[in-house]
């Protein structure tokens, strides 16, 4: 079913996606970057849409891409209205979320020309590696979408094989300190479902049973963790550590889209069907089923809202927000076919 991308096109123009907005006004000062393009290029490409605008943007982002990789691999994040790039080329979550648009055009792309350039930008990203955690886990999943085209490809093995070593060593430091904290982290932070959609989609990749166990145990915890009763009460931006009291607020729609794709992923590796009530739940938080009992998307334009508050909902609708309800919602239409 088509998605609603009407705020989508309205954030994007030739160059990209505009990361901010002012209400459902594109802040145009603030200019592009490779995190939110990236996002919305792996959105389109999981989608395949037929609207032809969106299949242009689709170019578009690609195009954005090539403009932000420099010749060692890495990607400079930020470019300003007028096609000029700012800040150093690095392997910071930027360059994960590149690799992982990347992998997923070389996985769902019809465009072999595409699908061949792609491949070729993301084996020269693929050098690098990053000390950054969820940068390697944005990048697996990069790697773990071409391993489905390309199951002898050592590069994207390899990196796969360091990012999920790196994880594991860091949870088995963690739960020595405290076995009831089933985090490679001392903190939740943003996006946190995607360690362990990573670890599970790598157990099955590499046929390592362990790895997929750990994978779908943590995610049960951290499911456990951001769920009041029924609804999802997910991460605030501050973070959440079990030494320092709990804040709920402001919640951000990345993590509830995080949690959507790791459950779904977790239903696709193993068929258990007790994941699929969670991506309703997804889907249910941005409808109003949140600790705040407000909507937070417009079913007409596809807009998302930037914040859940104590006091409702941040009135922005940005490019991650956006992206995030029109993910949730393609998976959703996916699993329950509405």
């Amino acid at each position: 079913m088509s998605l609603p991308y009407t705020h989508l096109k309205t954030l994007s123009d030739d160059i990209g996606i505009f990361e901010h907005a002012k209400y459902r006004v594109p802040r145009i000062e603030h200019g592009y970057c490779v995190d939110d393009v990236a996002r919305a290029l792996i959105l389109i490409e999981r989608n395949q849409p037929s609207d032809v605008t969106i299949q242009q943007l689709r170019h578009t982002y690609f195009q954005f891409l090539r403009n932000a990789q420099a010749p060692n691999g890495k990607f400079i994040n930020r470019c300003d209205i007028y096609g000029q790039w700012t800040g150093p080329a690095e392997t910071t979550d930027h360059w994960g979320r590149g690799m992982w648009a990347l992998g997923t055009v070389v996985a769902k792309d019809q465009d072999e020309l595409l699908v061949a350039e792609a491949l070729w930008r993301f084996e020269h990203a693929a050098r690098h590696r990053s000390e950054f955690l969820r940068s390697m886990m944005f990048a697996s999943l990069g790697a773990l979408a071409i391993l489905r085209s390309d199951t002898t490809s050592t590069t994207a093995t390899n990196l796969i094989h360091d990012a999920t070593k790196s994880v594991l060593m860091k949870l088995e430091l963690m739960t020595d300190l405290n076995r009831e904290w089933f985090w490679p982290e001392q903190r939740l932070t943003y996006a946190n479902a995607i360690i362990p959609e990573t670890l599970i989609l790598a157990g099955e990749a590499l046929n390592d049973l362990e790895t997929l166990e750990v994978g779908l145990e943590m995610l049960q915890w951290l499911i456990e963790q951001e769920s009041n009763n029924s609804h999802f009460s997910v991460t605030p931006v501050g973070g959440y550590e079990p030494t320092a009291p709990r804040e709920k607020f402001d919640q951000q729609s990345i993590e509830v889209a995080a949690l959507v794709d790791a459950c779904a992923s977790a239903f696709d590796v193993t068929g258990n069907t007790e994941w699929l009530p969670y991506i309703a739940r997804g889907l249910r938080w941005f409808e109003g089923s949140n600790d705040s009992g407000v909507v937070m998307h417009d079913p007409e334009t596809g807009a998302g809202f930037d914040g859940l508050t104590a006091d409702g909902r941040n009135e922005n609708c940005g490019a991650e927000s956006t992206i995030c309800y029109l993910s949730v919602l393609d998976q959703y239409q996916r699993y329950f076919g509405i």
